[in-house]
């Protein structure tokens, strides 16, 4: 897995360092725009200070990733790409088969067996645009679902400098079953938030949060509400990711400024600085964005 940390202090998947903060989700990203205004949007994230990007093969039926692939061929280096196995875009038959409804979701998924995901990974690369992904999580994994035989082709897949790190992407109940069974293994543990509960001890783990606003009010327009949850999550999850998303530029700019704030507070009057964060003594460059009264969009 290589080193932990970096010179920095900042937490790291394989060489590339995870600034903690504000991700963005491309999960609905192309069920609300087409392709070029997905594109504009990653850009617009991207030029926000926003670094994290989350996607998955079967996200936008397989286009999410050419999408993000779009922006990584510029960019790549400013960029942490985290991408999914374990489920795939539906066949041209599935398609249709949504499309007359006979299908709720005509991805396939449980495509957990070794070599199922090396293939899944290549896949990635090519519509990513990349050599390589910065984590693999394996999306909507059971138990059952995970093997020796697999830790260690996804382990090949580190030193062959295909995927940096990997982790897991499922439920709650999943999660705490496999981090049991297979401990000090998940580098990145992905997982919905929870006010309720505390994160679990994370060891050796990076968390990463997702469905923070819920709700068809809060979906539907930025609201004090929103803020506020999200304002909440990231301080829930300070050393990890907080995933979100939008197809408003404007709200893009706000969000970031927003974590920008949460994450280092003498920035609520400054637009460019520099600080170092209570947690973990990660450090954070903020970068000058609009001003205005920070306003979230649901995932």
């Amino acid at each position: 897995m290589g080193e932990l940390r970096d010179r920095a202090g900042l937490a790291t998947l394989g060489a590339q360092p995870l600034r903690p903060g504000l991700g963005f989700g491309c999960a609905q990203l192309l069920s609300r725009c087409g392709q070029a205004a997905a594109v504009r949007l990653l850009e617009t994230a991207l030029d926000a200070g926003i670094t994290h990007f989350d996607v998955a093969r079967s996200y936008g039926d397989g286009a999410a990733e050419q999408a993000l692939g779009q922006i990584a061929r510029r960019r790549r280096r400013e960029m942490t790409i985290v991408t999914k196995a374990g489920m795939a875009p539906p066949t041209l038959a599935g398609r249709v088969a949504r499309r007359l409804g006979g299908a709720r979701s005509a991805h396939r998924s449980g495509l957990f067996a070794p070599d199922q995901v090396a293939r899944s990974v290549e896949s990635s690369l090519r519509a990513l645009a990349t050599d390589h992904i910065d984590a693999l999580l394996l999306h909507e994994c059971e138990p059952e679902h995970v093997t020796e035989a697999l830790i260690l082709r996804l382990g090949r897949l580190i030193s062959e400098g295909k995927i940096g790190a990997f982790g897991i992407a499922t439920s709650s109940q999943a999660t705490d079953e496999l981090r049991r069974r297979w401990p000090q293994t998940w580098r990145v543990v992905q997982l919905a938030d929870d006010p309720s509960l505390p994160l679990p001890a994370g060891g050796r783990s990076i968390f990463v949060t997702h469905s923070v606003v819920s709700g068809a009010r809060l979906r539907e327009r930025c609201s004090p509400a929103a803020e506020l949850a999200i304002r909440a999550a990231m301080e829930r999850n300070r050393s990890g990711v907080v995933l979100f998303s939008s197809c408003n530029p404007q709200h893009i700019q706000k969000n970031a400024l927003l974590a920008e704030r949460v994450m280092c507070p003498a920035l609520a009057g400054s637009a460019v600085a520099t600080c170092t964060g209570s947690a973990d003594n990660q450090l954070r460059q903020a970068r000058p964005l609009p001003r205005g009264p920070a306003l979230a969009e649901a995932p």
